[in-house]
């Protein structure tokens, strides 16, 4: 400004000054650098917000501390002469393990057996004197994952074989004649192999079912 001033006192002949546009041009000026100011600061504030939050980081993923639910292993698959082996096989451990954890005077109904390429099962029930409960068996081929998919009642654990169990009990059935316990167990083996019993009866059964632990045992009585 004061150099300005200088240069204007240097001209030889006065120029006409228009005071009213000068004082005009002097707040434009004024608005527009306010203006440009503001913006910066702005921007330089959301920079640094920027920066600020690049620099926080995520909290770590927690590590898991219960047993892995998924093999490592790749699903096996087996040939038609290989299922009849399989179901065979299938059918003398479950009869052995009723053989050996039914309490006495529990009985078993006839059961159906069968196996597909990836998978076998066993269908039908245990007796007592009191009625019969339904009770199913599935042996699958490796890499199944075994979980509790945030189900209400579930609860893992690991058995004294190192095989990894889901538990879920609850009720079925709208009505009260129609409800009816029922109980899933998914289990991974220590071979990879992953198996799935699956035990209902009626809610109003006057007698216990099978215990927890003798459920439990079933889970290491077979595998596909």
């Amino acid at each position: 400004m004061t150099r300005g001033l200088g240069l204007l006192a240097d001209e030889a002949v006065a120029a006409p000054v228009d005071v009213g546009a000068v004082v005009a041009a002097a707040a434009v000026r004024t608005r527009n650098r306010a203006v440009l100011t503001t913006a910066l600061v702005t921007i330089a504030l959301v920079g640094a917000l920027v920066m600020t939050l690049g620099a926080v980081k995520p909290d770590p993923v927690p590590v898991a501390t219960t047993p892995p639910t998924t093999s490592t292993y790749t699903r096996e698959y087996s040939s038609p002469e290989e299922q009849a082996v399989r179901a065979t096989r299938l059918q003398a451990d479950v009869i052995g393990a009723f053989d050996r954890i039914l309490p006495s005077g529990w009985r078993h109904s006839t059961y159906d057996w069968g196996c597909e390429s990836s998978h076998c099962w066993a269908e039908g029930d245990v007796i007592d004197d009191v009625g019969p409960i339904e009770v199913s068996f599935v042996a699958w081929g490796r890499d199944e994952e075994v979980s509790c998919y945030d189900v209400p009642n579930c609860t893992t654990k690991v058995l004294d074989d190192d095989t990894f169990v889901a538990v879920t009990e609850g009720e079925t059935g709208t009505h009260a004649t129609e409800a009816r316990i029922r109980l899933s167990i998914s289990a991974l083996r220590p071979d990879g192999g992953a198996i799935g019993i699956v035990a209902s009866w009626p809610k109003d059964r006057p007698a216990p079912a099978l215990t927890d632990e003798q459920w439990l045992e079933f889970a290491k009585a077979f595998s596909y």
